[in-house]
């Protein structure tokens, strides 16, 4: 793996373990996912929000922002 394929390849095993993937803005764009309605939404399923950051700092500030 390298840096480029190692995010989709992980998305790629995390769908043939039966998770559905939502995605933010960039990671609708980026990974071609369904866009989530919020990143507040709880699925109680095997499904999950994600979105594409810069670096682990924008990473921290959007746990921040949008965690509870």
């Amino acid at each position: 793996m390298n840096s480029e394929t190692e995010p989709l390849q992980y998305c790629f095993l995390v769908v043939i373990a039966g998770v559905t993937l939502y995605g933010g803005a960039k990671a609708v764009q980026l990974l071609k996912l369904p866009k989530a309605a919020s990143f507040h939404t709880e699925y109680s399923a095997l499904a999950c929000t994600l979105e594409v950051v810069k670096d682990i700092d924008a990473a921290i500030d959007h746990i921040h922002k949008h965690g509870r």
